[in-house]
């Protein structure tokens, strides 16, 4: 295989993690994400849990459990699965992150 070819194909998504992607895309863009991600910013005052900053881009980061913890431990295919599932809109499993803070944990991206 020449080393051309060899860097396309690892630059390359697999069309399963495109899908994937999407999917999770999907779910972040729904009404009940919002919902969920505004409960969180009003719980915590706006306001970043690890270093207190304010006023800065801010995230909702599922923890302790994370995003895609959830989406293997029930199994979720669907979006209708995934708005069905209490524990992604559990304001008890989110925190709020600037972004500099949440690029740091082990629950980015």
């Amino acid at each position: 295989m020449s080393p051309i070819r060899s860097f396309r194909q690892h630059r390359r998504k697999s069309h399963r993690a495109v899908a994937a992607d999407r999917f999770y895309k999907a779910i972040r863009e729904t009404y009940k994400y919002r919902e969920w991600r505004s409960s969180i910013f009003l719980r915590d005052d706006f306001s970043c849990v690890l270093c207190g900053v304010r006023g800065v881009e801010l995230n909702a980061d599922h923890f302790p459990i994370k995003f895609i913890d959830i989406i293997n431990e029930y199994n979720i295919k669907t979006l209708d699965e995934a708005l069905e599932c209490n524990e992604f809109w559990n304001i008890n499993n989110g925190r709020t992150l600037c972004l500099k803070c949440h690029r740091e944990t082990d629950t980015w991206g």
